[in-house]
């Protein structure tokens, strides 16, 4: 009578892929409720001159420093602290299995029902109640010189260097070098023992990029581009497990940590991915007999160069020290050439 069928047999108990069989999750389970958004502050000072009618100079410094950020804690041990210094059950906060948004490395608010009668109270956890984690740190320091030839009518050209170092103990909400995806839930900050070591070059630092792009104008039909760029390669870390998985490693998680063959292995000191050379070229062709109209082809890549930009930095198999993961060193290339043929129609009312 309602759709349903009649004198089923289960196969099994019921299953959810996450543990919560469709219904919606009560955010004050998972989120501290004075959350502070994620910030950084950036300073630059730089210069342009014109030095000719046809050459431009100009020179900046930029110093970019994290106010907050935001990941998860997948640790009750915090929770557990707060109960015993303030009289409350234990049981409650030791068995919860739920990961919450916070501020790492500094005190947070959490609702929480300790009695397990639906009645949620505000606890204030402190650092030091979840085992002193260090501090959220991301800086960006970086110099850039340009030289620049103005547009004359005929072509345009500007050459760019810059110097850069990107140093902390967390990339962003992303964790690229364990190719994380999951925005503000990585492996980082589940619980303080897993930050060890996580201090240092970041995945994102390049320390040295030269660009050069320009265009000429051949005629008014006819133009002509390119783009030039080289980049040294991002640094290295090495991925493992922790010397003492029953001290350093609570929950199980392996080789997640900056640990290998049982040695602190500081992040972004295994090493470096070679320089990444590029050429790019480009033509436009304007018919004059068709207003308005633009055939354009691209070519990128032009010298075909297949140059690693990415690699497995997890090098010891989970829970097992003395094997070499089969997937480390395997490594991403730089997308080969391609052309790239486009028609474009300009029309002003």
């Amino acid at each position: 009578a309602n759709g349903r069928p009649i004198n089923t047999v289960p196969l099994s108990p019921v299953y959810s892929s996450n543990n919560e069989f469709g219904q919606a999750k009560d955010f004050r389970d998972y989120i501290n409720p004075n959350l502070k958004a994620n910030s950084q502050d950036e300073y630059a000072l730089g210069f342009e001159k014109a030095i000719s009618k046809s050459l431009n100079v100009g020179a900046k410094v930029t110093y970019r420093k994290m106010g907050s950020t935001i990941d998860d804690l997948c640790d009750n041990r915090g929770l557990i602290a707060y109960a015993i210094r303030n009289g409350l059950p234990t049981a409650t906060a030791s068995a919860d299995a739920n990961c919450r948004l916070f501020n790492p490395g500094i005190d947070n608010t959490f609702l929480f029902d300790f009695y397990g009668n639906g009645t949620r109270q505000a606890a204030l956890v402190t650092n030091a109640d979840m085992g002193n984690f260090p501090s959220a740190v991301r800086t960006y320091k970086a110099l850039d010189l340009y030289a620049e030839h103005p547009f004359d009518g005929k072509w345009y050209g500007k050459v760019n260097y810059t110097w850069s170092e990107s140093r902390g103990n967390m990339e962003g909400q992303l964790n690229s070098d364990l190719a994380q995806a999951d925005v503000a839930a990585t492996v980082s900050w589940d619980f303080p023992e897993i930050m060890a070591n996580s201090l240092g070059l970041l995945p994102n630092n390049r320390t040295h990029q030269i660009k050069a792009y320009g265009f000429y104008q051949y005629n008014p039909e006819f133009g002509f581009g390119a783009n030039i760029a080289a980049e040294s390669g991002r640094p290295l870390n090495c991925f493992g497990n922790a010397p003492n998985p029953l001290v350093q490693d609570p929950y199980g998680y392996g080789n997640y940590f900056f640990y290998c063959g049982g040695k602190p292995s500081p992040r972004g000191t295994a090493g470096q991915l070679p320089w990444n050379y590029n050429l790019d070229l480009s033509a436009s062709y304007k018919p004059a007999a068709l207003k308005g109209f633009t055939f354009k082809v691209d070519v990128f890549n032009v010298l075909n160069r297949q140059t690693v930009i990415a690699q497995n930095e997890t090098k010891e198999v989970a829970g097992d020290p003395t094997t070499i993961s089969y997937v480390y060193g395997y490594q991403q290339f730089s997308a080969p050439r391609s052309i790239q043929l486009s028609f474009l129609y300009d029309y002003k009312f």
